[in-house]
């Protein structure tokens, strides 16, 4: 099995690392301007595939739900016939190109998957597919390997440093804005969580006021009813309390003004709930003014009793 080779790598030509400058540039500005995790990596196949002249390529990253697991995230000119399977495919870590270079964090080539025993159960897929040689580069950030970058070739290809040095070079950048698009995705998640709560704070609050007044106005509603009743009730025990013909016993007599006071006392605490109500729905001002302590200890001492 071909690993990622190191040998003596000779002088690029001037114009073969203008070339790779420019590749990088281009990467970089178009970088900067993916805001979101998958437009980066999509933008990253589009952009180094036919770069490198890769019949397809594809990014896997860890499952959430199983990190043990590798699952597709995106793909560059997969083949059609097994399109329809991209959705479920899995890879365990560990296992296959991809999953080598994601556990061991470092690049993992093949120049030829058929004169490699080790990857017999590749044979089938690569003939499939149509893919004869392949490169699987790890999405490190920050020391954690989050995926791998793979290019498929149709041929046999045998891999140059000035090749491995571009495609780390493209993997190390696409690993850094993917993390930092990660970080602004997570970012506006949190801020519309946070919006979709005030939202919903702001509108049980509306919902209490809106409870408030109508228990206010309820209250006002109540005590405009009362004020009827209570004021024939005065009226009838003033005039019983007249007695004219002096017909009432001394008993009936201290009735009558005890259904006095008691009907005076309600119709007072009628007019402070209406005061009271008016204020709460913003219908009156209070005014402050200087009280008698002494006199209204005794007014309530007197409704007390």
């Amino acid at each position: 099995m071909v690993r990622a080779k190191t040998p003596e790598a000779l002088p690029l030509p001037e114009s073969l690392r203008q070339r790779e400058l420019e590749i990088a540039r281009e990467i970089a500005r178009a970088f900067l301007k993916a805001t979101r995790p998958l437009e980066v990596y999509r933008l990253a196949l589009a952009r180094v595939t036919p770069l490198v002249d890769a019949s397809f390529s594809s990014v896997f990253l860890r499952d959430p739900e199983d990190v043990s697991l590798l699952k597709l995230l995106c793909a560059q000119n997969w083949p059609q016939a097994s399109a329809r399977f991209l959705g479920q495919m899995r890879i365990r870590v560990g296992r296959g190109p991809t999953g080598r270079a994601v556990a061991e964090a470092a690049p993992f080539e093949v120049e030829d998957v058929f004169a490699e025993p080790g990857l017999r159960e590749w044979w089938d897929p690569a003939r499939e597919m149509g893919f004869t040689s392949l490169i699987s580069l790890p999405l490190k950030h920050e020391g954690e390997v989050s995926g791998a970058l793979t290019f498929y070739f149709a041929a046999s290809h045998a891999f140059e440093e000035h090749e491995r040095t571009l495609l780390t070079m493209v993997t190390d950048q696409l690993a850094a804005t993917a993390a930092r698009a990660h970080l602004i995705e997570r970012l506006q998640q949190s801020n519309e969580r946070l919006e979709r709560e005030n939202a919903q704070y702001a509108a049980r609050a509306r919902e209490a006021e809106l409870a408030r007044r109508r228990k206010t106005e309820f209250l006002l509603n109540v005590s405009h009813e009362l004020r009827t009743p209570l004021t024939s009730i005065l009226g009838d025990s003033e005039r019983l309390a007249e007695d004219p013909a002096g017909r009432l016993s001394g008993q009936q007599r201290a009735s009558v003004e005890k259904i006095e006071r008691a009907a005076g006392m309600m119709q007072r605490l009628v007019g402070d709930l209406l005061d009271l109500s008016q204020v709460k729905l913003g219908k009156a001002v209070l005014q402050p003014a200087p009280q008698d302590a002494e006199a209204l200890a005794r007014r309530a001492s007197a409704s007390a009793s």
